[in-house]
């Protein structure tokens, strides 16, 4: 029964599921039952226990907080145990005309199986959008798509980010991890739950001025129960978050060359340079890609007025081609950049910190989007970054091939391990990727056609990729790409600094 029939069915015959929710008065009835309560939610005592266990497993102490009409709303600790029937009082929100809506909230205990971000509301909207956009970035960088994501609003107005791990996850190990991609606990701007120390009020409760759906939760936890929701792979968002960190680290350094006149990038700031004179009207901006002006820019920042928009174009170019950050990575670490050096020294900076605009931002933001959009149009898609025991690996392969297929064998190799890198998964034996023919191998050079083919034979003969699943393709329907492994030496610590354009095959 949806919401709106439940409602019509209150408004005329005042019982739901069989209970009555009026006195023979007339009056709305104030007190209900354990068993009154769950046959209101629907009987669903099955999913309530599940819902417990994933967003309540800690059930002693809780808070509680009650909506008092024309009185202001205040958490109270309850020192008892968290029962079904309060999650049921929360859960059924303003559901009862007689009963005044309840929250309650719980802590943690040392494994969760969720988490979430805070984002209050302070009554500006354009605020709140400002503090959910780095929450955002946040979770892109981790790899979390918004399919994965269960958004909550508030009472206050403010919104709940919940994502959900394939396996119990430490507690204490979420705020590190969320840090080094720049999202730190902030109490009033952003807070990250759950804790062992701080309560958090339980999804699905009731919201003040909209109406309640009290159907939502338990459809949820189908959703959840039978995989239905995308849970998100944790190891692979603190591999990220490592990688991202390490990046801001870099660049950090960069700033602070070991000796005068050298910089910190040297293969791939040569391999930008000579991508740049690839590109026709890139070409003028390979100036930009000079490591020691780079180092030299980010230690001083903005040196005076009317300098930020041409150092923000340099630092962008740097960022996207010689760093490969993506649009959000790079325009959140640009703009965090301007607004701390330029609050002094740039007039657009001084007017949007005072009067709350975001001109810099937006002028920044769009001076990121047309580089990715330059790097893009180019041949360097993905990664296009190898490392030197992955270079050795390629040019093994080819040494007994005849001198004139080498190039274009090596050329073929790379780009298998690009597109992995790039869509791909990366496991013990190498990286998993689907690629199709028609829409990704005939596009790369040599390959149009069935041109491709004989590089396919080539690279499963020596054993470069090992095909691990069959394509499936249903009539009428979207069907699934062969599935190959590619089978390149795992390295941890070696780093990725050659391009294409470093590699020279005899």
């Amino acid at each position: 029964m949806d919401t709106e029939k439940l409602r019509e069915n209150v408004s005329t015959a005042g019982k739901v599921h069989g209970i009555r929710l009026y006195r023979r008065d007339g009056k709305p009835r104030r007190n209900f039952s354990e068993s009154e309560r769950l046959t209101l939610l629907g009987n669903h005592e099955w999913e309530l226990d599940e819902f417990l266990r994933l967003f309540a497993p800690r059930q002693y102490p809780y808070i509680r907080q009650r909506e008092v009409p024309g009185e202001g709303r205040q958490w109270q600790t309850v020192h008892h145990r968290l029962t079904r029937d309060n999650v049921a009082k929360h859960l059924l929100a303003d559901f009862l005309p007689g009963v005044s809506p309840t929250w309650v909230g719980t802590q943690a205990w040392e494994n969760t199986a969720f988490v979430a971000i805070d984002v209050d509301y302070r009554g500006d909207e354009e605020d709140f959008r400002e503090r959910c956009q780095p929450v955002e970035n946040a979770l892109l960088t981790l790899g979390i798509p918004k399919t994965s994501l269960l958004l909550q609003k508030t009472p206050s107005g403010g919104c709940h980010y919940y994502f959900f791990p394939y396996e119990p996850i430490p507690t204490a190990e979420i705020e590190p991890v969320l840090e080094k991609v720049g999202l730190k606990h902030i109490n009033g701007q952003h807070e990250i739950f759950p804790s062992e120390t701080l309560r958090f009020r339980l999804p699905f409760g009731h919201i003040p001025g909209e109406e309640h759906d009290p159907d939502a939760w338990w459809k949820f936890m189908h959703r959840y129960e039978s995989n239905e929701f995308p849970r998100v792979n944790w190891k692979r968002c603190c591999r990220r978050a490592e990688s991202f960190a390490r990046r801001q680290q870099e660049m950090t350094e960069c700033a602070t060359p070991s000796s005068p006149g050298r910089g910190c990038v040297s293969r791939t700031v040569e391999r930008q340079r000579t991508a740049g004179t690839r590109n026709g009207s890139l070409s003028r901006l390979g100036k930009f890609v000079d490591s020691g002006e780079i180092a030299e820019l980010l230690k001083k920042g903005i040196p005076c007025e009317g300098t930020r928009v041409e150092i923000t174009k340099k630092l962008a170019w740097h960022l996207v081609f010689v760093r490969r950050m993506t649009a959000d990575e790079a325009s959140a670490w640009l703009t965090d950049w301007v607004y701390r050096t330029g609050s002094a020294t740039s007039a657009t900076v001084r007017a949007d910190l005072a009067r709350g605009t975001r001109k810099a931002k937006r002028q920044t933001r769009d001076i990121v989007n047309w580089c990715v959009a330059r790097r893009n149009e180019g041949k360097y898609r993905g990664t296009g970054i190898f490392s030197r025991s992955e270079v050795d690996f390629f040019v093994d392969l080819v040494m007994n091939s005849p001198v004139g297929e080498r190039a274009a064998r090596i050329y073929f190799a790379m780009s298998f391990l690009n597109f992995a890198k790039k869509n791909g998964c990366k496991g013990r034996d190498g990286w998993t990727c689907c690629p199709s023919v028609r829409g990704v191998i005939r596009k790369w050079n040599g390959c149009s056609g069935m041109r491709y083919k004989p590089y396919m034979d080539w690279a499963l003969e020596v054993g470069l990729i090992e095909m691990v699943r069959e394509k499936w393709q249903p009539k009428g329907r979207k069907g699934r790409a062969r599935t190959y492994l590619v089978c390149i030496p795992s390295q941890t610590t070696e780093k990725s600094t050659l391009g294409r354009v470093d590699i020279h095959i005899a």
